[in-house]
């Protein structure tokens, strides 16, 4: 199935000015406000490092103090944002936004890089804007800086390497095992300093999915997620509330709760797939388990809106025939059964390649054909 979209994760999903971006984001900013030990309401009491945790005393604090440790450093990385050293704005949360220099290992955003282009006068200098070394030419001349730069201790540069390597792009032949070993090399912290965040969810990967024939190791895989997810990346904190919702990993049962948090925090940081996750657990999952139905639903329209594919394909299901599992009369859905939504949100997911949501589609006009009160029945 494609899963093609136009969703620009380079924006921040949560800056949509909609209404249901403005109810998912407030929610996401105050998170709940029970005792994250004892599940105790309106607990006063919050962790000074991250303030995302609440306690009802301070015997439950450090009662999970063991548990929160992790998510309190990932909650602190999300909460600061590195600015562009060129232009002084927050660097972009999408990796791809992001230029490394591999002249002098210092990075800038896309948006600069792309002013620079613009400008005949600094284009015409055709150089670094930082050490002011020519542009490459050549790809065996960005090999050759990339190479002085793993010399030095670069990790940027033993991660862009070690990529190029494994893939065998860039004209350096292929050799997947001198990759992963330059990317363990970024990825590991020492005395001197923090492993490279974008190194340590690139091994996460490659050990979750055992691409580049390497065997499925889901112990590595949660080693390295962690280690991204306490540093603040997207996609580490993505895939560590996905090892916490299928139990993966050595995290015990699986736990759609114990994910939760390590999703909000990938949603704040921008993360579209984390909010995704979320916005299911909230509607699809035990109600009130950790957070209101309707926020999930919210969250589900904001992303959308903004051009997810797959979140307009499950939220067109969710239109078609409601919450899987209904709802009862005391506890009702907070989705109300609507065939032109339904039809709106598949059409747009279609559009965009979704071969699932033209499939859905395509059953819901036939059956909407045969029979006016299909939705009446569909359940």
């Amino acid at each position: 199935m494609s899963t093609a979209s136009s969703y620009d994760a380079g924006k921040p999903w949560l800056q949509s000015a909609s209404d249901a971006s403005k109810a998912s984001q407030q929610w996401l900013e105050s998170w709940w406000t029970a005792c994250a030990h004892c599940g105790a309401a309106d607990a006063k009491l919050r962790c000074a490092a991250c303030k995302t945790a609440r306690y009802c005393a301070r015997d439950c604090q450090l009662r999970h103090h063991a548990v929160h440790k992790s998510l309190c450093a990932a909650a602190r990385a999300v909460a600061s944002e590195p600015c562009c050293p060129l232009c002084a704005d927050p660097m972009p949360r999408d990796v791809a936004q992001i230029v490394y220099h591999a002249c002098c290992g210092k990075e800038s955003c896309a948006s600069c890089w792309r002013k620079i282009g613009a400008s005949p006068e600094l284009r015409s200098q055709d150089c670094c804007p930082f050490c002011r070394a020519p542009n490459r030419k050549t790809d065996e001349e960005l090999l050759s800086r990339l190479r002085r730069g793993v010399d030095r201790g670069d990790r940027l540069a033993m991660r862009a390497l070690g990529i190029k390597t494994r893939d065998g792009t860039f004209s350096v032949a292929r050799d997947v095992a001198a990759g992963l070993a330059l990317l363990e090399r970024a990825a590991t912290p020492s005395d001197g300093g923090a492993g490279n965040r974008l190194a340590q969810a690139d091994l996460a990967k490659v050990f979750d999915n055992g691409t580049h024939g390497v065997a499925v190791d889901e112990v590595r895989a949660e080693r390295w997620c962690r280690l991204a997810a306490e540093a603040g990346d997207g996609d580490g904190l993505t895939l560590l509330g996905h090892m916490y919702a299928d139990g993966r990993g050595g995290l015990g049962a699986p736990s759609e709760a114990a994910a939760a948090p390590w999703y909000r925090l990938a949603a704040r940081r921008g993360h579209p797939d984390a909010a995704l996750a979320l916005a299911g657990a909230l509607l699809f999952g035990e109600r009130d388990a950790f957070g209101p139905a309707n926020i999930g639903l919210s969250l589900f329209v904001d992303l959308a809106e903004r051009g997810h594919a797959e979140a307009q394909y499950k939220l067109g299901r969710c239109y078609l025939h409601g919450e899987d599992p209904p709802r009862t009369v005391e506890d009702p859905d907070v989705v109300t059964l609507d065939l032109d939504a339904a039809l709106d949100y598949l059409g747009r997911a279609a559009r965009q390649g979704h071969e699932a949501a033209r499939d859905v589609r395509r059953s819901a006009l036939r059956m909407a054909r045969r029979n006016p009160h299909y939705l009446l029945t569909s359940r």
